[in-house]
Order: structure tokens, then C-alpha cells, then sequence
């Protein structure tokens, strides 16, 4: 896909087959957590403490492919959006 003149692939490095084949086989797998899923498992329901428009609220842990450390990563995702109208006012949406 072409952005501004630059084109962009959703790739992966070829030193993240391993991880990409790791979960391929095991859509549980793993290799780090962040504080919000610790002892919990994929799909497990989790939350971020703080104000939805601060950036907590329910979520559901995921585990994916971290492009940067080519580890998987096991983490909260906040469900739903916060959006601030041009008058200064926060609504929560799902």
C-alpha cells in the first residue's frame, strides 16, 4: 500500500518466523506479559486501572507478534474509544 510515497507491507521480519510459527501452533502461546494479564491466558478478561478518557478500563488480554523484540507479546486491550468533541467534552464509546 502506498502512504504519502512510501510504500508499506505488513511483514514480518524473516527472524520472526519462529515466533509467527509458535503461535500458528499454539494460539495460547506466550513469551512476555504485562501487569495487567499476569497469571491470565488469551481472551481472559482484564482491566486498566484509571478513567477511560485517562486510558483504563475493561479490556481483553491478546497475545501477538511484537514486531520490535520479534517475541509474543501477552497484553491488556482496552475496549472502546474515548472521543473529545471540539468543544472540550469527553463521551466514552464502545
Amino acid at each position: 500500500m502506498l502512504n504519502g510515497g512510501w510504500a508499506q507491507a505488513d511483514a514480518l521480519h524473516p527472524e520472526a518466523e519462529s515466533a509467527v510459527k509458535r503461535l500458528q501452533k499454539n494460539r495460547k502461546a506466550f513469551d512476555r506479559v504485562d501487569q495487567f494479564c499476569t497469571d491470565m491466558a488469551p481472551r481472559d478478561a482484564c482491566a486498566v486501572a484509571g478513567s477511560r478518557l485517562a486510558g483504563g478500563g475493561g479490556g481483553t488480554c491478546r497475545n501477538a507478534i511484537n514486531r520490535t523484540a520479534l517475541t509474543i507479546d501477552l497484553s491488556c486491550n482496552r475496549e472502546g474509544v474515548v472521543v473529545i468533541d471540539c468543544a472540550g467534552f469527553a463521551k466514552a464509546s464502545r
